[in-house]
């Protein structure tokens, strides 16, 4: 018998720290409409066992391929016309 699954969702804007190193800036349920400076988006979608719902700690490495970095892309119009 297989155990139902609880998924979540989450966003972290993510930012390059000293050498090779990142530190999240913000995480949030919903896809940041504003990035913070310096920032990329990370989707991370979890799994847990709904029989083993107990407050969890989980170290899971992810490592984001270049071709999945989407960046934000500015719009400006001249002012003047």
């Amino acid at each position: 018998m297989t155990d139902r699954l609880m998924t979540g969702t989450a966003y972290l804007q993510v930012r390059k720290d000293w050498g090779s190193t990142c530190r999240v800036v913000r995480a949030t349920q919903n896809s940041p409409s504003v990035l913070a400076d310096g920032c990329i988006v990370v989707k991370v979608r979890i799994s847990v066992p709904a029989k083993a719902w107990e407050p969890l700690t989980i170290e899971l490495p992810v490592e984001v391929p270049a071709e999945k970095v989407v960046r934000p892309t500015l719009e400006v119009e001249d002012a003047d016309g």
